[in-house]
């Protein structure tokens, strides 16, 4: 992943966002109570996303990973290995930001949004977030470090 792919999936993902707040705004069809739900729940997946990216572009851009959970200056980190690993993490969270913000968009564009569903997505998404930091810190495990033993 590119920083470039990177920040058009998060400026990709603010558009919708932006777009479903004036729909669900000006829409009569939802209560107040399930605009604030669906408004909450969109400003959640948001901000996870703005969050990662912020400090991760950051972080790939200065060189400086010490602001990560889990990062330790005292351990011999292959930087060329901890720098892909973070684009990807951040490529990939941005990638499927769009994604659910696309899924989400189109399902209440016909109609079919329900709080109950809405809140499903919201868990689907963080179990999603959570999966792909997993996923890619084990698949970079063996590579991360230079020297084996500084693994604990």
């Amino acid at each position: 992943m590119t920083r470039n792919r990177c920040k058009l999936y998060f400026l990709l993902s603010l558009f919708i966002y932006f777009i479903y707040v004036i729909i669900v705004l000006i829409n009569k069809q939802y209560d107040t109570l399930e605009k604030f739900n669906f408004l909450f729940i969109l400003l959640t997946i948001f901000l996870c996303s703005a969050i990662v990216y912020l400090s991760f572009s950051s972080a790939c851009k200065t060189g400086n990973f010490s602001a990560l959970a889990g990062y330790s200056p005292k351990k011999n980190y292959n930087m060329e290995v901890l720098g892909e690993m973070v684009e990807i993490i951040n490529g990939m969270i941005q990638l499927h930001t769009l994604l659910f913000s696309i899924i989400i968009f189109v399902i209440s564009a016909f109609g079919f949004m329900t709080s109950y569903l809405m809140s499903a997505a919201l868990l689907f998404y963080i179990a999603d977030f959570v999966f792909i930091i997993l996923y890619l810190n084990y698949k970079y495990k063996d590579k991360l470090f230079k020297k084996p033993n500084d693994i604990n």
